[in-house]
């Protein structure tokens, strides 16, 4: 959304230039020179501002491609891992619990550490498991990649539709 503000100064930028121009055009002042610098100043100000927005639009569809990407590996490990034979992701519970509400209530570093080490997190909060009913998540060996596609995989399948 960057890149809305930067355009909304783009309009403001242009708006003072044509305004700048149209009034002192009127006036026929002899400080020409002080219109015309402040007329370039603004075009320029709004060449850049423009320019700042551009590259943030392509910065945002490039980290949206990054994510795309990790969501569909996280998606590929969460089924090559066996997580889908205890966990579902808004299928109810299986044998471990629904994993459709786990990134709104544990951060993203938290999801990954767990997924990686389960009994480290066990062991920090001095609670096992950490949802009631259920049984101890096991370690199943997942490196901290797998395990940052994977909590990519669910914060994304949890985020609402835009």
């Amino acid at each position: 959304m960057m890149w809305l503000a930067r355009l909304l100064a783009f309009g403001v930028c242009v708006s003072i230039a044509l305004v700048t121009y149209r009034v002192w055009r009127r006036q026929r002042s002899p400080e020409h020179w002080i219109r015309r610098g402040v007329v370039v100043t603004a075009v320029l100000l709004a060449a850049w501002v423009l320019h700042g927005a551009w590259h943030a639009v392509q910065a945002e569809r490039a980290n949206a491609a990054l994510r795309a990407a990790a969501r569909d590996r996280g998606a590929q490990a969460f089924q090559e891992r066996g997580c889908s034979n205890c966990h579902s992701v808004g299928g109810g519970v299986v044998v471990g619990p629904d994993l459709r509400s786990a990134p709104a209530k544990y951060d993203h570093e938290t999801l990954v550490h767990f997924i990686e080490s389960p009994e480290s997190v066990y062991s920090a909060r001095h609670q096992h498991p950490l949802n009631e009913g259920f049984s101890e998540m096991p370690s199943v060996g997942v490196e901290a990649p797998e395990a940052e596609a994977i909590a990519e995989y669910l914060a994304a399948d949890t985020a609402p539709e835009r």
